[in-house]
């Protein structure tokens, strides 16, 4: 099932914006919640430890560390959905470069229109089981993009934040090499 794309709103945003409410593939809370926890915890910790002049070092470097990962969580939660502009031909030409170039990456097609056109591929590495998906949406000459990993039962994932952006520049450089008719 592909949740449909509010193109216009998306364009507006610079963002990908679903046209329906999803529970689970809005669960980005959870990722929010989560990184609130662990500084609570930590933070309860170092005050018990101030409170009765004992302060430990690991409490400290924990909270640091959970100060770190949370901004991180944080960051790539709310940019995880943003679109990359890219200057193209024309709307039918880009879509068949786009096309194209997901081919050669073996990328495989789970929704196409005039709009845009929604991307996939699914990977299984032992007990792990993960998507990812590139979104590109059509503009008259110009093409947004954005590349999305999911986890678990489709939630996604804000910890492929660097990874989907590696996969961007390569689709990317796939697409300039496509386009200009080297192999790549």
């Amino acid at each position: 099932m592909v949740q449909e794309i509010d193109i216009e709103k998306s364009k507006e945003k610079r963002k990908v914006v679903y046209s329906r409410f999803s529970f689970w593939k809005n669960f980005d809370v959870l990722s929010f919640l989560f990184a609130l926890f662990f500084i609570f915890i930590w933070s309860s910790e170092i005050y018990k430890g101030i409170k009765y002049h004992h302060v430990e070092s690991l409490s400290i470097l924990m909270l640091l560390l959970s100060l770190l990962l949370s901004g991180f969580i944080i960051y790539s939660t709310i940019f995880m959905l943003g679109l990359s502009r890219i200057s193209g031909i024309s709307n039918v030409q880009n879509r068949h470069l786009v096309k194209q170039t997901a081919r050669h990456l073996g990328w495989e097609v789970k929704h196409d229109s005039a709009a845009y056109t929604v991307f996939y591929r699914h990977n299984t590495f032992g007990s792990w089981d993960y998507g990812k998906e590139i979104t590109v949406i059509y503009d008259a000459h110009i093409m947004l993009v954005n590349v999305i990993s999911y986890g678990r039962y489709g939630t996604k994932s804000p910890f492929h934040y660097f990874g989907n952006k590696w996969f961007l520049n390569r689709f990317l450089k796939q697409l300039k090499a496509v386009g200009s008719g080297q192999p790549a």
